[in-house]
């Protein structure tokens, strides 16, 4: 019959009885509509989308969202990095752009980045002396430790013109003469001698040698 017809006609379009929300906030909906109305109902419980893994109503999220801990945000040293606002602190003890004081005590403050560049000339960096004498002092003073150090290198105090280590100096010292004077070549030369007494020799006349005298005449004796 037209009745029967009506009323097949009906159930498959009727969207169904009005229900209230029932998560009640307060809107009224057919019974084919409760899926679509809880994708924007404001109690609908919901995941947070940024990944905390809270669940809260719809209408709180929003707020949730603008103080979730795993929010990025950007490195307010600024850096360039986008880091999770409960990873910040981390974040900071490494970030390059980072504020910090110098670790060795001179008081400068630089950004971290900056610090491999300041230890070639911090005061305050400790080394050892040099020369090797084994002292290790603060940078700043080793001009000072040069007025002490044993190996450093000095002036014979006499004038000399040697260098020694001034550890050494003072048994160099004891044995060295001082400069050495410039002497005339006269000075060089020893004392005048006396003039040599003029003396006459005289000498004997030459006698002939034997083999070269004239003989003597033989003498006959008459008969």
């Amino acid at each position: 019959s037209a009745m029967r017809r009506d009323i097949a006609s009906h159930e498959r379009d009727c969207p169904g009885p009005l229900l209230p929300c029932p998560r009640e906030c307060g809107q009224t909906m057919y019974s084919l509509q409760l899926s679509s109305h809880e994708a924007r109902c404001p109690l609908f419980e919901i995941r947070c989308p940024i990944g905390c893994g809270l669940i809260a109503k719809r209408a709180h999220m929003l707020d949730h969202e603008q103080e979730c801990p795993w929010r990025l945000c950007a490195c307010a040293n600024g850096c360039g990095e986008m880091v999770r606002f409960n990873q910040f602190e981390e974040h900071t003890a490494t970030c390059i752009k980072q504020q910090v004081e110098c670790p060795n005590g001179c008081g400068e403050v630089m950004a971290r980045e900056m610090l491999g560049d300041h230890q070639d000339t911090c005061p305050e960096i400790v080394e050892s002396c040099v020369r090797e004498c084994g002292e290790i002092m603060p940078r700043r003073l080793a001009a000072k430790h040069e007025a002490v150090c044993p190996n450093f290198l000095v002036d014979c105090p006499k004038g000399c013109g040697q260098k020694h280590v001034r550890n050494a100096m003072p048994a160099h010292a004891k044995m060295c003469k001082g400069a050495r004077r410039h002497r005339s070549p006269s000075s060089l030369r020893g004392p005048k001698p006396e003039s040599a007494k003029k003396t006459s020799v005289q000498f004997a006349p030459a006698r002939p040698a034997p083999h070269l005298r004239s003989p003597s005449p033989r003498v006959t004796e008459p008969a």
